[in-house]
């Protein structure tokens, strides 16, 4: 098939070239998959945050009024 070495070498480069190619489309493919469930666990994160504030201030007011008792 490849009969000179200009042939092999045009055939290699070519090689590196769509390995280069599929490697780039399957980050960027696998990327774009990523944001979704980036933005899933963002959005469980700040719940998170959100409702241990929200218990840590019951919790304060809780504590606060249990102690004006006394």
């Amino acid at each position: 098939m490849f009969t000179t070495i200009r042939a092999k070498l045009y055939g290699m480069m070519l090689s590196v070239l769509v390995i280069l190619l599929l490697s780039f489309i399957t980050t960027f493919l696998t990327l774009e998959n990523q944001k979704a469930d980036a933005l899933i666990f963002n959005t469980a994160g700040k719940t998170r945050v959100l409702s241990q504030k929200i218990s840590k201030e019951a919790f304060q007011i809780q504590y606060i009024k249990h102690r004006k008792r006394k």
